[in-house]
């Protein structure tokens, strides 16, 4: 073999190892980058569901407050039997469970 032959060969080995080389360290920067955002995204995920969770009490502990001062505002009379609550607080319940999202409080109106 000539030595322009055995110069080219060494020099294009030598190039494959730093390829290879820089391959393998870019993939490690690389998988560690990527963890640490996975890691990152699900963690932001964790924190908004756990706000998300403790702002949805809240607002439905205000909403069933604001429906049982609605309630004690009617008369005794309204709860005496289940007609009288269909009647007098069933309008009531019912917007209050399309409007304030809330599934404790329906009342069903049957109309044969």
């Amino acid at each position: 073999m000539s030595i322009k032959i055995k110069m080219s060969l060494i020099a294009n080995i030598i190039a494959i190892i730093c390829l290879l080389a820089l391959g393998i360290v870019t993939f490690i920067f690389v998988k560690d980058a990527l963890l640490k955002q996975v890691i990152s995204t699900q963690t932001n995920y964790v924190k908004t569901a756990k706000s998300s969770m403790a702002n949805y009490n809240e607002v439905k502990l205000t909403v069933l407050k604001e429906l049982a001062n609605s309630l004690s505002k009617l008369p005794l009379s309204s709860f005496s039997d289940e007609k009288a609550v269909l009647d007098n607080a069933g309008l009531i319940f019912q917007n209050y469970r399309k409007g304030g999202d809330l599934l404790a409080a329906y009342i069903r109106f049957i109309k044969w």
